[in-house]
């Protein structure tokens, strides 16, 4: 493969600019690189046409325009008449890139992609037959001196943890009982994996079985095995059954598996290589460091099971509340997934009881009893039985779910309903925890939110795919957005929360 020096002339002097150009003769570079930017497409500006007019009269080496600007196809011409060689253009940044390209190579020029660190390989496949170059950033565009980006996959420095189970030979102990104790041991069984015995806390061992296991004591379990890996089946917020937790990884290593409250699949590190431009578009996009880190580590506990990366990345509510989303004491709230009102107690606990309305939706029938039951004095708030969606229809949720209702293939008629045609007064506040419907209710909320551009509040752990899918949504609504991501207190990576403002 051919090496080529190509310079970027950004970083040259402007004042000095014939001299550079020498220099760089001199220096014997192949090709002079040219950033173009109009300070909307990226929020800097580069050099102009005069200056390239320059670059091309003084140099007997090819140059090249990257076009770092909305709609390059108005420009092209005047690029090719100074005498560029290469045009490179980003395919997002123009309605019918194909046209553009093929202009470009009926002017006598070769065309180029731009691929920027959160833009997919897919999309210039459809275009390979019209290009002669891709260029790939390894930085965001727009700016000199930035660090080079590491993929999201060279990020995951952890073992899936099905395959650490099956490969570590320590015997397995479950941790809890229901139906999370259930997935978890069906899915070792598909590994091979055999497990030895199943405790519970000291409360709930009353001497019964769990299928087919005797249900011990952790007590009863230290005193039988010398060392074991320790298998979290329930998951939990409370800050005393968190202590024991801890109390119990410093003895025995305890992992806590992911398995989706929605969908299907597992979170292996296959599932994030194969969506490595997705996830790096959305660390890439992320607010502040916090939120990168966070989002490394829950991607790292996701693949491993270490409850370790949970603990490390806890968020207290009320610095989300304070630091990002600054609540104040005029907000008009859209509450989906109300559940009992715990979320709406949060948020009228720090803006001490002022607000200006809430709208509240839980679809389950009793957490709905409950809602009413809780928010009955409060002024200037409705609560409706019925769930978010994309448009209005009647689903069936699951029978008797309380807190984790969701869409389910057999259970109870639920109205639903899009927000769109729901609201029709100016909403500060949009809060999604729907048991993996958000995509649905996003879809359903985009003419409330393009219009009205309020904070969003959206949870990200139901299904696989919302880790990526939920901040790529949110961040296409306006690119104004600032998105964040924060874990608030909970085993396993519950409470993972997307949430984004604009300032």
């Amino acid at each position: 493969m051919e090496k080529l020096l190509c310079p970027s002339m950004m970083c040259a002097k402007y004042e000095n600019l014939a001299e550079e150009i020498k220099e760089l003769e001199e220096a014997n570079i192949d090709i002079f690189h040219i950033d173009i930017m109009d300070g909307n497409f990226v929020p800097n500006f580069g050099m102009g046409l005069q200056d390239t007019e320059l670059i091309c009269k003084l140099s007997s080496k090819k140059v090249d325009v990257h076009l770092m600007i909305n709609n390059p196809s108005r420009y092209i011409k005047k690029f090719a008449d100074l005498g560029v060689d290469i045009i490179y253009i980003h395919p997002e940044s123009e309605r019918q890139p194909v046209k553009t390209l093929q202009e470009i190579r009926e002017l006598g020029k070769e065309a180029g992609i731009v691929l920027s660190p959160e833009i997919s390989v897919d999309t210039i496949k459809p275009l390979l037959s019209l290009i002669d170059y891709v260029m790939v950033m390894t930085v965001n565009p727009g700016f000199g001196g930035q660090s080079f980006i590491e993929g999201m996959i060279e990020k995951i420095k952890e073992e899936n943890v099905w395959d650490f189970l099956k490969n570590d030979n320590k015997p397995i102990m479950i941790y809890g009982m229901g139906n999370g104790a259930e997935k978890i041991i069906s899915t070792l069984d598909t590994y091979g994996v055999k497990v030895s015995e199943i405790f519970a806390s000291d409360e709930f061992v009353r001497g019964h079985s769990f299928l087919g296991y005797k249900v011990l004591k952790y007590s009863d379990i230290c005193e039988k095995y010398d060392d074991f890996n320790v298998v979290l089946a329930f998951a939990t917020h409370l800050e005393n059954v968190i202590e024991n937790i801890k109390k119990i990884n410093n003895e025995h290593k305890v992992f806590a598996p992911d398995v989706p409250v929605c969908g299907g699949g597992l979170f292996t590190k296959e599932y994030v290589k194969e969506h490595n431009d997705e996830f790096d578009f959305v660390y890439n996009n992320l607010a502040d460091e916090k939120s990168k880190s966070d989002y490394v580590d829950i991607i790292n506990f996701k693949v491993s099971g270490k409850v370790d990366y949970l603990l490390k990345s806890y968020c207290d509510k009320d610095s989300v509340y304070k630091d990002i989303l600054k609540l104040d004491t005029n907000e008009a709230i859209v509450d989906l997934g109300a559940y009992d009102g715990d979320t709406i107690r949060e948020f009228t606990s720090f803006t001490n009881g002022k607000y200006n309305r809430i709208l509240a939706l839980e679809p389950d029938a009793k957490s709905y009893k409950k809602l009413v039951r809780n928010t009955a004095k409060m002024p200037n708030l409705e609560a409706l039985n019925m769930g978010a969606w994309n448009e209005k229809d009647t689903l069936i949720f699951a029978k008797e779910q309380s807190r984790n209702s969701h869409i389910s293939a057999s259970g109870v008629p639920v109205k639903v309903t899009d927000i769109d045609s729901l609201v029709d007064y100016p909403v500060t506040l949009i809060k999604m925890d729907i048991e993996g419907s958000e995509m649905k209710a996003l879809d359903g909320a985009t003419k409330t939110i393009k219009r009205n551009l309020p904070k969003l509040y959206v949870c990200a752990y139901h299904r696989n795919e919302d880790l990526f899918a939920l901040g790529k949504k949110i961040l296409s609504f306006d690119k104004r957005y600032k998105l964040y991501f924060r874990h608030s207190l909970y085993i396993p990576a519950w409470e993972s929360n997307f949430y984004a403002i604009i300032d």
